[in-house]
C-alpha cells in the first residue's frame, strides 16, 4: 500500500486529461448542453467528495482543487464573451471529473488500508464465520488494486474512468463499514482463545510442577532407604 500512495499520478497540466471518445462527444454538445452538463457534474463532484471526507479527511484536498479550477474556467468562460466559450466549458467539465476521480481514489486507498488493517487484527482466527462475505470482499480488495495500477498506467486519462472508480469506492466502503460492524464479536473470539491458551498453559505448568514433585519425592525416598 505504501508503494500505490507514493506511485499517486501526477498531473502537470489538467486542461487536457479528457479521454478522446469523450472529448468529441463533449465537443458536439451545443454551449447551452455543455453549462447545464457543468452544472450536474459540479454537483455530482461536489456531494461525491463530502461522502469521501467523511469516510477520509485528507481526500477532500486534491478534489476542492479540481472544483476551483472548474470555476475559473467557468468564470472565464462567462466573463470573456463568445470566443473560446466552449472550450471554457469543457475544461471546467472535465476539472469536476477529474475531481471525483481524485476523491475515489484517494477514498479507495484508505479503504483498502482499512481492509489490510483488518485482516492483519484477525489473522489467529477464521473470520468467515462472522463475516460470511469474508472472501468476496479480499476479492474486491484485488480488483480495486488492480483497477487503480491499470488506471496509473494510463496516465493523464484517469479522469474518464471517474464513475468507476465511484462505485469501486462504494463497495470498499459498505465493506469497511460491515467489517467494523464484526469487530466487536471477532474480539470475543479472540479474548476466549487467549483466555483458552491461558488456560493451557497454567495447565501444562502445573502439570510439569506435579510431576517434578513426585519425582523429588520419589528421590529422596530413594536416597533416604
Amino acid at each position: 500500500m505504501g508503494n500505490m500512495r507514493q506511485q499517486k499520478t501526477k498531473i502537470k497540466n489538467t486542461d487536457d486529461l479528457l479521454v478522446p471518445s469523450t472529448q468529441v462527444r463533449l465537443h458536439s454538445l451545443s454551449e447551452d448542453e455543455l453549462t447545464s452538463l457543468l452544472r450536474t457534474e459540479y454537483d455530482l463532484a461536489d456531494e461525491f467528495r463530502r461522502v469521501v471526507r467523511e469516510f477520509n479527511a485528507e481526500s477532500s484536498i486534491p478534489a476542492m482543487n479540481e472544483l476551483r479550477y472548474a470555476g475559473f474556467h467557468f468564470l472565464y468562460a462567462e466573463t470573456n464573451g463568445a470566443k473560446g466559450r466552449k472550450g471554457e466549458l469543457i475544461k471546467a467539465i472535465n476539472h469536476c471529473r477529474r475531481a471525483s476521480y481524485e476523491a475515489a481514489e484517494s477514498g479507495i486507498l484508505t479503504a483498502l488500508d482499512t481492509i489490510n488493517l483488518f485482516r492483519g487484527d484477525y489473522k489467529t482466527i477464521t473470520i468467515s464465520p462472522v463475516f460470511p462475505n469474508w472472501h468476496e470482499a479480499l476479492k474486491t480488495r484485488e480488483i480495486a488494486t488492480a483497477s487503480l495500477s491499470k488506471a496509473r498506467a494510463r496516465g493523464p486519462e484517469v479522469n474518464g474512468d471517474h464513475e468507476e472508480f465511484k462505485a469501486i469506492f462504494n463497495q470498499l466502503k459498505s465493506i469497511c463499514e460491515k467489517l467494523d460492524l464484526s469487530r466487536e464479536e471477532l474480539n470475543k473470539i479472540i479474548s476466549v482463545q487467549r483466555s483458552d491458551t491461558r488456560k493451557y498453559i497454567v495447565t501444562v505448568v502445573l502439570s510439569f510442577l506435579s510431576v517434578l514433585v513426585a519425582a523429588i519425592g520419589i528421590f529422596w525416598s530413594f536416597h533416604n532407604t
